[in-house]
């Protein structure tokens, strides 16, 4: 479940629910399984949610438990964003906690999470997959770093 800051703009939290709904369709992203649009009065409006499909693990977790990912994890984690090219979005949020596994289903797959920086583009768009690969490397180890010095138990 993802709640919202009470007082997020709704027409936010729909466009991201929307672009959610179009990576779920395509296998990218987790179902959702229910939302709320809250209200944009702080004193008055509940908070706006999103419950979506039951996750086990992020990339980041993973990452620890078995030190790396091998290129068959690496080649499915870049295939999800190559679908996403394919209904011209782009997330435009890659890092190991918005990328997680499901163990429930008969194989082990990967998801995108977190749709919130998403846009929607026009035609495909271009991502250099190697940069996407050096990017999400970088913030591991920043990830890893930060993790070894956090109280947060999340």
């Amino acid at each position: 479940m993802k709640l919202f800051k009470k007082g997020k703009s709704n027409t936010t939290f729909i466009r991201e629910v929307d672009l959610h709904r179009a990576a779920a369709e395509i296998g990218v992203a987790p179902l959702i399984v229910d939302f709320y649009v809250g209200g944009t009065d702080r004193a008055k409006g509940a908070q706006s949610y999103i419950v979506m499909e039951k996750l086990d693990q992020t990339v980041l977790n993973i990452i620890k438990s078995q030190g790396q990912l091998s290129d068959e994890q690496w080649n499915e984690i870049i295939t999800l964003y190559r679908k996403l090219d394919t209904i011209s979005i782009l997330h435009n949020d890659s890092n190991p906690q918005n990328l997680m596994m499901q163990f429930a289903c008969a194989k082990r797959r990967f998801f995108l999470i977190d749709f919130g920086m998403s846009k929607r583009g026009k035609g495909n768009m271009t991502i250099s997959y190697p940069l996407l690969r050096a990017r999400l490397l970088r913030e591991e180890r920043r990830g890893v770093q930060m993790q070894l010095f956090t109280t947060d138990t999340k």
